[in-house]
């Protein structure tokens, strides 16, 4: 098996027989190959979702001086 690319997560199987597959720390066991693959998909599929997309730095600034009680004046 050759290796994947970064971030794409693994895919192996153990001595036991068990696939496992894991991104980011994250591990799902299965029976067989097949579920593993899901699973990792399902893994990537979920990571994307979690990203912030097009935040910009002044966001961030606006956000943290509101949750400190404190109104931006900069923006």
């Amino acid at each position: 098996m050759g290796r994947r690319g970064h971030g794409t997560g693994s895919l192996y199987k153990r001595k036991d027989g068990m696939y496992v597959a894991q991104y980011n720390g994250q591990y799902k066991y299965s029976k067989d190959k097949a579920t593993a693959k899901q699973n990792l998909k399902q893994m990537l599929q979920q990571a994307d979702t979690a990203k912030p997309s097009n935040i910009t730095i002044g966001e961030i600034l606006n956000d943290y001086l509101k949750y400190a009680g404190q109104v931006p004046k900069f923006l």
